[in-house]
């Protein structure tokens, strides 16, 4: 089974990023500016509607689930998008291997992103099965 760490090291003006699968490691990477705003704006929206689906004692209503998908998949886009496509191949090539991707997510601030609600493509019905706190370990 493949494994991948990211480290998440958090700031009061940025956030960096450090993947690595034991073996290799990519060139750390921050979000600045616009792009640290928006992960702090998408964390906080997924996190609510996250705690509103886990509120509710009814089966959660199915466009509920797909708006918790596309803010996982912004979720993805930025914080996937100062890396660049090399990346995205490698993390889609560990994550396509037989049986699951062990993913471990090392943050100083676990709290901050929804890691569980991370998309990692375009929602496309079947929104349950893409959510990497379904889809790795």
């Amino acid at each position: 089974m493949p494994r991948i760490y990211c480290q998440v090291l958090h700031r009061p003006d940025r956030v960096t990023f450090l993947w690595s699968d034991g073996t290799a490691a990519f060139e750390p990477y921050h979000l600045t500016g616009d792009a640290f705003e928006r992960l702090n704006t998408l964390a906080s929206e997924a996190k609510d509607r996250l705690d509103e689906l886990v509120a509710s004692e009814a089966e959660p209503p199915r466009e509920a689930i797909q708006e918790l998908a596309r803010l996982g998949h912004q979720l993805y886009l930025t914080i996937f998008a100062p890396a660049g496509d090399d990346l995205r191949a490698w993390f889609g090539a560990a994550a396509g291997q037989p049986g699951s991707l062990d993913l471990e997510i090392l943050s100083d601030a676990p709290a901050t992103v929804p890691w569980s609600v991370v998309y990692d493509r375009q929602p496309d019905g079947e929104e349950w099965r893409h959510f990497w706190g379904v889809k790795h370990n």
